[in-house]
């Protein structure tokens, strides 16, 4: 804690971002994202039992230049489902 006591958080979570993109290009950086990470989609089941936690893309929409437009490829969609991830829009 700020004050030097020692506290353990009952929750947490990974962040990890491909970064911010002007236009966005949503597909695209769900694939970049999916790349850099491990392939075996085991791994993506045994997080979620081990660590009971729900797994989701966080996607985080603004800029002027959005028009409010979304497309994924039935490619990344598949990649999403394959590792039981959720996406979330913000």
């Amino acid at each position: 804690g700020h004050n030097g006591r020692t506290v353990i958080a009952s929750t947490g979570k990974w962040f990890y971002s491909t970064g911010y993109r002007e236009p966005p290009d949503i597909d695209g950086q769900i694939v970049e994202l999916l790349g850099s990470l491990p392939a075996t989609l085991t791994i993506w089941s045994d997080l979620r039992a081990r660590f009971e936690c729900y797994v989701a893309l966080g996607i985080f929409l603004g800029g002027d230049s959005w028009t409010g437009g979304i497309h994924l490829k039935a490619q990344t969609l598949c990649r999403l489902a394959e590792r039981g991830l959720a996406l979330d829009f913000d």
